[in-house]
């Protein structure tokens, strides 16, 4: 732990205690440290509600082991099997989606606090075994990291799965035995009890180290790759506001592979698992850099990798919500327009000082220059055209949307201020030029749009 800077003296460790060997094993390790390197220790179980019975008697382990050693623990439970179905999961990845939002609890407000997971060396040659069986990139090869997410920390990733259970019978510690673990049905378990073994008997009797020795000098590869690659991030993120968007301008000018390591780090930071990302996802990552914009990609764990212009967004893929229905609203007055998650305002008011200002959210209208007729917010419609402010004459709103770099996906949610069938605002873009406001202007009508509260 202190040569790979896990920990240093006086932080907050939790360990994640499920019951089983790996995590009793580090809690007894982390309790013969805490005085060595003055820790304040604490532990946190989850009690995943797979198993009924057996996950409550786990969780009663648990407890009597914390209380043996006088350690605060924390217990929490998540019916997983409702959440993987809810969510469209795995149980793997729902139960991993649960633990990890449980340590964001455990350290939340603590400065200095880490977690520590039970990984060992056993758990990272299965982990490196999987990913070359799925296709993984060198990145994905470099396995299970020693610090994940910045506070996640994995001790025991140098320590055999032999090592711990002989220590554990030699002291005579206790400790659960989880029955889902021989269950063949999970890829996981499949790869442990039949892959392995056969590996060590057939092939190589050392085949973890080796798989382990991988890990490490991949590991290395990708810590070398993120730190050449960082100025080039930089410059390619600058201007987002997304922070899972890079300019594909920038990426486009250097090597593909560092574009690569750019965009998996990207989709990694939009919430991708580093572990579900093959070397056929980085590649298709690749071809949208010159790809039109609209292209998109599907990604693990439901995201979305898409060109909007000289964009490549990264996010968790939902789908498109329907176009509100038409909506009548007074103006001058206020209306709230819950399916579009909007209230529209109106007041009438002098004409401001400089007529060329307008906000994304507030505009000025000449009011006598509307047609006749109540006011509408309405998305968009086939044929819909417009006249932009000081454009020369009218045009489809599909091309001003386009010359907008307004991605396609985003086009139907934009209110459209209507009257008579004639567009007077494209909400956050612009005003028709049939409305300029002018020295003469009578009836200034301020209109202004602001989003509910959810």
């Amino acid at each position: 732990m202190k040569s790979r800077h896990l920990i240093d003296r006086g932080d907050s460790v939790t360990a994640a205690l499920s019951g089983g060997p790996d995590s009793v094993f580090l809690l007894h390790f982390l309790y013969k440290t805490a005085n060595i390197m003055n820790l304040s220790l604490s532990a946190v179980h989850l009690n995943h509600k797979t198993r009924g019975e057996e996950n409550d008697a786990d969780e009663a382990f648990c407890r009597d082991l914390c209380k043996s050693l006088d350690i605060p623990l924390i217990v929490d439970s998540c019916p997983v099997p409702a959440r993987a179905s809810a969510e469209k999961k795995s149980l793997e990845e729902a139960g991993r989606s649960a633990r990890i939002e449980l340590y964001h609890k455990a350290v939340a407000n603590r400065p200095r606090a880490r977690v520590a997971t039970g990984h060992n060396r056993d758990d990272q040659a299965e982990t490196v075994l999987m990913r070359v069986i799925s296709g993984a990139s060198p990145q994905g090869l470099s396995g299970i990291r020693w610090v994940y997410r910045g506070f996640i920390i994995r001790p025991l990733l140098d320590t055999g799965k032999e090592e711990i259970l002989n220590y554990l019978h030699r002291e005579k510690i206790p400790y659960r035995q989880d029955s889902s673990n021989e269950d063949i049905s999970f890829m996981r378990n499949r790869v442990r009890h039949q892959l392995l073994p056969l590996l060590k008997e057939s092939f190589n009797p050392r085949v973890v180290e080796a798989l382990s020795r991988l890990a490490r000098t991949m590991s290395l590869e990708r810590e070398y790759l993120e730190e050449m690659t960082g100025p080039d991030m930089a410059r390619a993120t600058a201007s987002m506001k997304d922070p899972g968007a890079v300019d594909a301008n920038v990426i486009s000018e250097i090597h593909p592979w560092a574009a690569m390591t750019i965009l998996r780090n990207t989709a990694i930071t939009a919430g991708v698992d580093i572990g579900e990302m093959s070397l056929h996802h980085g590649l298709c990552l690749l071809d949208l850099i010159n790809g039109p914009s609209g292209r998109s990609i599907q990604l693990p764990g439901g995201f979305k990798a898409r060109r909007e212009y000289d964009r490549i967004v990264i996010s968790r893929h939902n789908p498109l919500p329907a176009i509100p229905a038409p909506v009548e609203i007074t103006l001058p007055g206020r209306t709230e327009l819950p399916g579009w998650g909007i209230a529209v305002t109106g007041t009438y008011m002098d004409p401001p000082d400089d007529l060329r200002i307008h906000k994304e959210n507030e505009v000025f209208l000449d009011e006598d220059s509307a047609p006749p007729g109540v006011y509408v917010i309405r998305g968009r419609r086939p044929g819909d055209v417009f006249h932009p402010l000081g454009a020369p004459g009218k045009r489809k709103l599909k091309d001003f949307l386009i010359d907008r770099k307004i991605p396609r996906h985003r086009r139907d949610q934009i209110p459209l201020l209507v009257k008579d069938d004639e567009i007077l605002w494209v909400a956050g873009l612009e005003i028709s030029e049939k409305c300029r406001v002018g020295r003469n202007s009578r009836r200034v009508l301020k209109a202004e749009i602001e989003m509910l509260d959810k």
